[in-house]
């Protein structure tokens, strides 16, 4: 057999394969182009369907079973994190809220204004049906204030009782005094002022100290309302551990600067929670000195 020997013409010449490799090279491009274009649209294909999916997971988590405003161990004294004296949301409603009131009376928080006595709720007053104005006017308490005691009120003997109820008769009867000889205080500023001493004291206030700030609000000009928003701001130190003879102090100081009405009466929640806040804090520093006693 002779061997096939191909002719000269029959090789490819260097324009022949310049043509062959600018294809390839197009043909390699254009495959280059579309995996590209695919690659980027899959990218945008998931951060689309990674929105969406967080979007809709965030609002399920915000109303899950037991859901709060209140950060985890508020009710505990902790505030982990929280900067702000009331837990989120309180403050946009209409201004500052003391913490740890119950929803009943955070409703009663009209645009950032504390309440009164008298502004119908019956919080501390066990159901009475009469609101204070109608009691007012007919010279009686309420039936549920009537009824309500101090805490621990079951716990006192006969003896202590008694001087508990002689010492809240002379208060009133002292309350009644000054107004006398004070100009434009007006029955019904003296009924408020009355009211607003039995109440505070029926509330858990030391008598004297509830006497003590009706006297000095009364001798700064203040009445009716300004006496009723105070006295229940004092109360709100009830159950709070709260030393009533410093408080008294800094209520009296505040007075005397010129504070009153509203502004004095949410000065006066401010300084409960402040107080009640470092008592927490203090036993907290404790108990873990504590533990830390147990551990060496």
């Amino acid at each position: 057999m002779v061997a096939y020997t191909p002719k000269l013409e029959e090789y490819p010449t260097m324009s022949d394969m310049n043509k062959l490799s600018a294809m390839a090279m197009a043909k390699n491009r254009k495959e280059g182009i579309i995996m590209y274009k695919g690659m980027r649209f899959g990218a945008f294909v998931f951060i689309i369907a990674s929105v969406l999916l967080g979007s809709s997971v965030a609002p399920a988590q915000g109303k899950g079973k037991g859901h709060s405003e209140k950060p985890p161990g508020w009710e505990m004294g902790e505030k982990k994190g929280w900067t702000s004296d009331v837990p989120p949301g309180i403050e946009k409603k209409g201004g500052w809220m003391p913490p740890g009131l119950s929803k009943d009376e955070q409703a009663e928080w009209k645009d950032g204004r504390p309440p009164g006595w008298s502004r119908g709720e019956k919080e501390g007053w066990e159901g009475a049906d009469m609101p204070p104005g109608l009691a007012k006017r007919s010279g009686q308490l309420p039936p549920g204030l009537a009824k309500s005691t101090p805490p621990g009120w079951k716990k006192w003997n006969n003896a202590k009782k008694k001087q508990w109820e002689k010492e809240l008769g002379e208060a009133r009867e002292k309350v009644r005094g000054r107004a006398k000889k004070l100009k434009d205080f007006s029955e019904e500023d003296l009924n408020s002022a009355l009211l607003s001493i039995e109440a505070a004291v029926r509330k858990g206030v030391p008598i004297r100290h509830a006497l003590g700030l009706v006297e000095k609000a009364m001798e700064k000009g203040i009445k009716g309302r300004g006496i009723e928003t105070a006295t229940r701001a004092i109360a709100y130190g009830v159950g709070r551990e709260i030393n009533f003879n410093e408080l008294g102090k800094s209520v009296h100081k505040k007075l005397d600067e010129g504070l009153r009405d509203d502004d004095l009466s949410i000065e006066i929640y401010k300084e409960v929670a402040r107080r009640h806040q470092e008592g927490l804090e203090a036993k907290e520093a404790i108990q873990q000195e504590k533990e830390k006693g147990k551990k060496k």
